[in-house]
């Protein structure tokens, strides 16, 4: 194609340049140049004539004479470099026409509801709005993740997908094509995959060779890691539609709000939804398209406004700026004495010795099915066991606090709080043994310990305590408890009844074996989990036998009217100290080790 030419307008001094360079496009240039040598039409500095002159009309006519004999060339030529996606897709359209190679962009489908919907309309859709700003389209959710991720497909289009399933999953039943190779495959290429027992269209996301391979199915927006054999090639007559998957995201939700929570509540709400949204779209100009999305049949209802973002008030974020700028002061005020301070030797930089436990580490968790042993049984909600390795470290311990006792430092008075860890001297008559304790609650006259490594609990005077019955654990003794606590499912079902308590000891004597099932939870002690014996028979199962046979009813829900008649003295005593334990020892669910020094000035700890 040629620049069009007003020969009978004037040409300016440099024109004849300007015009050769404008056809430099075209065939017979050199003959062009030869000619106008011939007819001296290039300026020299002899006849250069002046700014405001014209060239003669015998050039003028030159020029249009051979104007009329030069045509455009019909030879063109593609160049492209032998790299990247594209040109492989070109090369292998080249040797396969018969196959579709690339789908048709997405944004065809985007853009015709798009523009339909901004005719006349502020291009960009607010959120966080009750009711839709602009009009909207119904659309199945065929993928979920989050709000920061699914796939929508018009609903108008359903159609359209089921005929295409059932026209491919005919064709490819019955026609045997060619497996690709492994030089054939790459990143970006349209084919087809079995998913789900049918045919359906992918592209392949990602492939370096192996016998993998990553594939997004396109019309419902899924990823699938397959088999790279497995990949069969997309016929052309089914790669004329576009993806009908569009990949989107809510409009002003932050990935970094994003909790598992959150997550669970987005799929929970698409699932009452039966996946059947209205969509208004916001923002095309990118992908994932950025949308809002309406509850199907309720008007005024965002479905987005559990995942926004919270308003933050003018004053907190006043607040928080001053927070920031004084925090920033301090550090510079830091920075400054920090390289102001004169270090007089490398001694004074190490930190100070911490040489006693303050706090123990809470409880690890059992992992599967193990065979423990009963070291201690609270009530059904409470069973504190041991291991193997457990009874042996515990055994160690103790033999090595009993040789260290008497180098035991007492507590200074006052020192002695809950959750303190200590060393604790159990004497029976000329016997004694050390127990590592902590101390679990405190009032003027006693004080409860527990066993940090057996679970058992004991109260004591206080006055006896500051008198070495209690003395302070070094840094050697800082090992995490050595046991586990469980429960049984349905403890925390009704509250615990000595009666029941009682039942579980004697079927549980401390030091008898049981086979023991955890569950996977994510929360922490007590652990649930299943407890059976040598012969296979459930432990609860047991319990509520003899509940049965000892007419124990507990729990009991029945209402009757009184009558002296049913009423009959326990056949058993309970304790005058008898408390249940409801809830778990805190230190044994949250505890952190802390080691600190209880005779330092001012008592500094480290955790």
């Amino acid at each position: 194609m040629g620049y069009p030419i007003d020969f009978e307008k004037t040409l300016p001094y440099e024109g004849f340049f300007f015009l050769q360079t404008r056809m430099a496009g075209f065939a017979k240039i050199s003959a062009w140049d030869e000619q106008c040598d011939k007819c001296d039409l290039l300026p020299s500095s002899s006849n250069k004539p002046d700014a405001d002159s014209f060239p003669s009309s015998s050039s003028k006519d030159t020029l249009l004479e051979h104007s009329e004999q030069i045509a455009p060339s019909d030879h063109k030529e593609m160049i492209m470099v032998e790299t990247g996606t594209e040109w492989r897709l070109r090369k292998m359209s080249d040797m396969y026409p018969q196959y579709c190679w690339k789908y048709a962009d997405s944004s065809v489908l985007i853009y015709y509801h798009f523009n339909m919907a901004a005719n006349g309309v502020e291009a960009d859709a607010p959120s966080k709005c009750a009711n839709a700003s602009r009009p909207v389209f119904y659309a199945k959710i065929p993928y979920e993740f989050s709000p920061y991720d699914f796939s929508v497909r018009p609903k108008s289009l359903d159609k359209a997908c089921m005929q295409l399933r059932e026209r491919m999953c005919a064709f490819y039943d019955t026609h045997d094509l060619p497996v690709f190779k492994k030089d054939e495959l790459f990143s970006g290429m349209a084919c087809v995959i079995r998913s789900g027992g049918d045919w359906r269209r992918a592209r392949i996301l990602e492939y370096y060779g192996g016998l993998d391979v990553l594939t997004e199915v396109v019309d419902y927006g899924t990823e699938n890691l397959g088999d790279a054999s497995k990949v069969r090639p997309l016929m052309k007559e089914f790669g004329r539609l576009p993806p009908l998957a569009l990949r989107c995201r809510m409009k002003d939700v932050c990935i970094n709000d994003l909790t598992a929570a959150k997550v669970a509540a987005f799929q929970t709400l698409l699932a009452d939804c039966e996946r059947l949204v209205r969509v208004e779209l916001a923002n095309v100009s990118c992908v994932p398209y950025l949308v809002n999305l309406y509850h199907p049949t309720i008007e005024g209802r965002n479905l987005g406004v559990t995942f926004y973002p919270r308003e933050v008030h003018p004053e907190h974020e006043a607040a928080r700026e001053r927070r920031w700028q004084t925090r920033m002061a301090q550090m510079e005020n830091r920075t400054n004495a920090e390289e102001d301070e004169d270090y007089q030797s490398d001694f004074e930089d190490e930190p100070e010795e911490l040489p006693h436990v303050r706090y123990l580490e809470r409880l690890e968790k059992p992992i599967g099915s193990s065979r423990l042993y009963v070291c201690h049984v609270e009530n059904s909600r409470f069973i504190y066991l041991h291991s193997e390795y457990h009874s042996q470290a515990v055994e160690d311990m103790e033999k090595q606090l009993n040789d260290k006792w008497p180098t035991l430092s007492p507590f200074p008075r006052g020192l002695i709080s809950p959750h303190t860890a200590c060393a604790y001297l159990e004497r029976d008559g000329p016997k004694s043994h050390v127990y590592r304790v902590i101390v679990s609650k405190m009032t003027e006259a006693e004080l409860e310990i527990r066993a940090a490594d057996h679970g058992w609990k004991k109260i004591l005077p206080v006055e006896c305590c500051y008198n070495g019955s209690l003395r302070i654990l070094t840094k050697q003794f800082a090992d995490t408890p050595f046991m586990y606590v469980c429960r049984f499912p349905s403890a925390m079902e009704h509250h615990p009844h000595f009666s029941e308590t009682t039942i579980l000891r004697r079927i549980l004597p401390d030091g008898s074996a049981v086979n023991v099932h955890c569950e996977r939870t994510k929360g922490g002690p007590p652990y649930k989990a299943e407890f059976t014996n040598d012969e296979g028979q459930n432990i609860w199962d047991i319990v509520e036998k003899i509940k049965e046979e000892e007419h124990t009813v507990h729990p009991c829900f029945e209402v009757v009217r009184y009558c002296s008649e049913r009423v009959r003295a326990l056949s058993f005593n309970v304790p005058a100290d008898y408390r249940e334990e409801l809830e778990i020892f805190t230190p044994f669910a949250k505890g952190r080790l802390q080691l600190t020094n209880f005779f330092s000035a001012s008592n500094r700890s480290i955790s």
